[in-house]
């Protein structure tokens, strides 16, 4: 054996040549990543006494170097090995043996899992990008497909008509302020709202917490000011809005409390847009002095709310709620009552007649803690400040719509001033906003991804964001993609990830969505494909000295990847099956949401043609006006509130309404089945002639297609006994109107179309008859109103009749404006005139006329105007519509000769008409084929020509003579 070295030869063989610290870290760290990028391996660490499987030439080399292995193995390994039998070269024998494994040093523990971790955060990052391109395939691109709405859809989709205002519209002057106080009941206030849009509620937060909610937005403007969180607002200048957290300040947390605390807000709210409302706005706007006039508007546009598209468009609410006192010169918000019906544009008409918020009490001032709510589709503004001496005028502003249990949207038109964080809430977390509403819960919330349970969901960010893009409407139109992109730019959101940016297109956040999350996803694929292969590589290029095969160490190297990526996937696996199969998601997939609030036209009428062929009248199509009676049967839902009543408030059906409640039910029932047939047809006939003073007809909506319909008499009388029978406010009013939601649930909800539709539709139709409808009143249609009128009134029998006479139901009195001619009467002596003088029979106030006037020197029009007064020297105050090609000096009344007027015809399928084709200034004759609710009309000229959609002002309806 040989002998083994000096420890004085050993010790200089070792200080020969040390190597620095650098040289000798390098190799560690080799070392090191070596057993990262590759599984554990086992180090053979011989021990006396064990055996190990060697050849022989192995032992030959053993024996030519004896110390080598025994400096290895020690003395006695030596020894046994001596005495070990040997065979050919080709066998293996075994030799006693321990085995190890290298324990690894806590420096190796952190290095593997460093790389692990690394392995982790990419795949993580691909799932998570491949779990939003799944919802932006699955999920976003169809709500937005089906959100669009362009005017073609929107034809088919009217509940209501574009109707046109004029100062008649206006329901208050400040005469008459008062009336917009909250009244003695929520049902009060109800009504209310209905007809003027607008109520005032005293003191819905206490002095104490109103100064402390002033101090905290005086704070935040300060903070706000100039940076990103402000929000774009009219007029700018010296005014100042943001969104509010609702926990962001103990502050906030009491006043959503105690506003949340206010039984009659909620139960006006809750009867309007109905149960648990969604919060849509939460917000404050500040102007201080020099703040100019903002223009005349409402916050939601008449091409996209819940007046003409009552089941597309939600109804929005604001809450208006000044934390100071507040006068005229501090800038009140000016409002312009009734004209939340309205679809046109009159902002010289709420001029005239507007009332500020600070003229509802007699002493000028709008006080701290008075809430006004407003229906976002009345026309208001705020004012200019003015007073150097007064505070800034600010107001705390939240806003409500219903909760999305049905296929409607948001309105168009409003930005919904809510940080992004606030969305997915409801009126109910208001109560415990320090729980419901803190992050990171409502983070969650607004994703749709967790709510407390027993909640229910409001309009989440994802899907208010999807409407609103789907329309281009305000903060997400195309060149609001800008702000998007500093966004990303702020935090270093790589540019060459970036898709097509294009702001010309209408289509710009759609196109860049699609193509972001495109390249991030091939980006993140080929990331980690690229880190897996590394990975291996490394593998096979620092195990070599290995005896395995690469096959085995690609394999072994893969399986050491399942624990970090078997986590990732399990995780996405869970995640997708939670999207899916969550209400929300299954909805979308299923069409139910969005779905389109009527089926097809042509699908409606096949269906519908054989079976219920008499609830839809057979008569001509033309526009509503005013003073008509409107028969809907688009509204009958009870997932929109008081919405379902919408046309009881049209001011011809409030007339109607007024009589059928003081009239009907047991009142008619008893005329009807215990008295001769005179008493109840005189009710009738009263009741047919109710608006006939101002040319009001009866119209029923065709459910099929929203077309406006003119009844014919029987069809009217028919609908009016039936109403008179069922009364108001009754039992058997309340079955009909059950009545009414079935039949609404089966011909649009998601049962439509199917066999349980129509057949459930056929037995409602029987009990409907079977119900309401007249069995014994024998009519009599040979004789003229007039005459039956002037029969049961010569006969002297008690009836009705003699109660209404227009005195009792034409009541208001009209203002005209300050470059008025005439003199001032009321609406009493001004109706009684037209009658009295029998050489001016339609000359009458409220009777809608064509007014010849002169807009140019030398240049005459005919513009559509409503007559207001009329004097004794054939002088008539007319008031002019909105939105009208002349401003005539801004006067929407003026005051002009009789002479001028001539009779104002209502277009009506089947008249003869002068048409502008195609508006090209040459103009044929034709017939008009069909009247939408917009006042556009189909013609069919005699040429054969046929042109869609023509406006109103490009035809002219002919009579006498020229209508052969």
């Amino acid at each position: 054996m040989s002998q083994l070295p000096p420890a004085e030869s050993m010790q200089k063989r070792s200080l020969k040549k040390r190597p620095r610290a650098t040289t000798r870290f390098i190799p560690y760290i080799i070392k090191q990543l070596l057993h990262l990028v590759s599984p554990m391996t086992e180090e053979k660490v011989i021990k006396p006494g064990a055996y190990e499987f060697s050849s022989y030439a192995d032992e030959e080399k053993k024996e030519e170097h004896p110390s080598d292995y025994t400096m290895a193995n020690g003395p006695q390994q030596d020894s046994v090995e001596k005495t070990r039998p040997k065979s050919s070269n080709s066998e293996i024998q075994a030799t006693p043996l321990q085995v190890q494994k290298r324990r690894s040093s806590p420096l190796d523990a952190c290095f593997r899992l460093g790389v692990h971790g690394l392995l982790f955060l990419l795949c993580l990052a691909f799932a998570t990008v491949y779990c939003i391109r799944l919802i932006h395939d699955d999920y976003f691109v169809p709500i937005v497909r089906r959100a669009r709405r362009t005017d073609e859809d929107l034809k088919q989709e009217y509940t209501y008509y574009e109707r046109q205002c004029s100062v008649v519209d206006v329901t208050a002057t400040r005469e008459e302020a008062s009336q917009l106080i909250e009244g003695k009941d929520s049902s009060d206030g109800v009504a209310k709202m209905m007809t003027h849009g607008a109520i005032m509620m005293p003191q819905l937060l206490p002095e104490a917490l109103i100064q402390e909610m002033r101090e905290f937005v005086v704070w935040k403007n300060n903070a706000v000011r100039g940076t990103p969180d402000e929000y774009p607002v009219t007029e700018g200048d010296h005014r100042i809005s943001y969104g509010i957290e609702a926990t962001e300040h103990p502050t906030v947390i009491k006043a959503l409390k105690a506003i949340h605390a206010n039984t009659f807000l909620k139960d006006v709210l809750e009867e309007i847009v109905g149960k648990n409302p969604a919060l849509t706005e939460l917000t404050a706007i500040t102007s201080q002095y020099g703040s100019n006039h903002q223009p005349w508007h409402p916050d939601v546009k008449p091409d996209g709310d819940g007046v003409q598209f009552g089941r597309t468009y939600s109804h929005s609410y604001s809450l208006f709620i000044p934390l100071q006192n507040t006068t005229g010169k501090m800038g009140a918000t000016d409002l312009c009552p009734g004209t939340h019906y309205c679809a046109n544009w009159i902002d010289a008409q709420c001029e005239q007649r507007r009332i500020g918020l600070h003229e509802i009490h007699p002493d000028g001032v709008w006080r701290a803690g008075d809430a006004a709510l407003l229906n976002q589709q009345v026309w208001h503004r705020g004012t200019q400040h003015t007073d150097p001496n007064a505070q800034d005028r600010i107001l705390f502003i939240m806003s409500f719509i219903g909760r999305p249990s049905d296929n409607r949207q948001l309105s168009r038109g409003t930005y919904f001033h809510m940080k992004w964080n606030m969305w997915g809430h409801t009126w109910q977390d208001l109560a415990d906003a320090v729980t419901s509403m803190a992050r990171p819960y409502n983070i969650l919330r607004c994703l749709h991804l967790w709510k407390p349970k027993g909640r229910q969901w409001g309009f989440d960010l994802f899907t208010s964001a999807a409407l609103r893009i789907a329309n281009n409407q305000l903060g997400c139109e195309p060149e609001d993609l800008q702000l998007f992109l500093n966004v990303l730019e702020r935090i270093r959101f790589p540019e060459w990830l970036h898709g097509t940016v294009d702001m010309e297109d209408r289509l710009a956040w759609q196109i860049y969505f699609r193509e972001t999350i495109t390249n991030v996803f091939n980006f993140l694929l080929k990331l980690n494909c690229f880190a897996v292969g590394l990975y291996v590589f490394g593998v096979l290029i620092l195990k070599k000295k290995d005896d395995s095969s690469n096959l085995r160490l690609v394999a072994r190297s893969i399986l050491g990847l399942c624990p970090t990526y078997g986590i990732v996937v399990g995780l996405t696996l869970f995640v997708v099956h939670t999207i899916r199969s969550s209400p929300w998601a299954v909805n979308i997939s299923s069409g139910k949401t969005l779905m389109r609030p009527f089926p097809p036209v042509s699908t409606t009428i096949s269906a519908s043609s054989t079976i219920w062929r008499d609830e839809v009248s057979t008569g001509p199509t033309t526009v509503p006006q005013r003073y008509d009676v409107l028969v809907g049967t688009r509204l009958a839902s009870k997932t929109i509130g008081v919405y379902s009543r919408w046309h009881e408030f049209h001011p011809g059906n409030a007339r109607f309404r007024k009589y059928i409640a003081e009239f009907g039910g047991s009142f008619y029932r008893s005329y009807e089945n215990g008295l001769p047939s005179i008493f109840h047809t005189n009710m009738i006939e009263a009741a047919m002639a109710i608006n006939e003073g101002e040319n009001g007809r009866f119209l029923q909506q065709d459910y099929r297609t929203g077309d406006w319909i003119l009844m014919s008499e029987s069809e009217t009388r028919t609908y009016v006994a039936q109403r008179l029978r069922v009364g108001s406010n009754t039992l058997l009013a309340s079955i009909k109107e059950e009545v009414e939601f079935m039949k609404g649930e089966y011909r649009f909800g998601v049962l439509r179309g199917t066999a349980l539709s129509r057949i459930s539709q056929s037995y409602i139709h029987e009990i409907e008859k079977l119900l309401f409808h007249q069995q014994s009143a024998t009519l009599d249609p040979s004789k003229s109103s007039v005459q039956r009128l002037g029969q049961a009134a010569s006969s002297k029998e008690f009836s009705p009749v003699s109660y209404w006479t227009p005195s009792n139901f034409v009541n208001a009195t009209f203002s005209h404006g300050k470059h008025a001619k005439g003199p001032a009467r009321t609406a009493q002596s001004r109706y009684w005139s037209s009658f009295v003088k029998s050489d001016l029979p339609a000359v009458r106030p409220l009777v809608e006329v064509f007014a010849e006037l002169e807009y140019e020197e030398g240049v005459f029009d005919y513009v559509p105007a409503t007559i207001l007064q009329v004097s004794s020297d054939d002088q008539v105050e007319i008031a002019l519509y909105g939105d009208m090609p002349y401003d005539f000096d801004g006067n929407p009344t003026l005051w002009i000769s009789r002479n001028q007027l001539s009779p104002r015809p209502r277009p009506i399928s089947g008249l003869r008409v002068l048409g502008n084709f195609m508006g090209q200034g040459q103009y044929f004759h034709g017939t008009i084929q069909r009247v939408l609710p917009s006042g556009r009309a189909d013609i069919l000229y005699d040429d054969g020509d046929f042109e869609e959609g023509v406006h109103m002002d490009d035809f002219e309806i002919l009579t006498g003579s020229e209508a052969e």
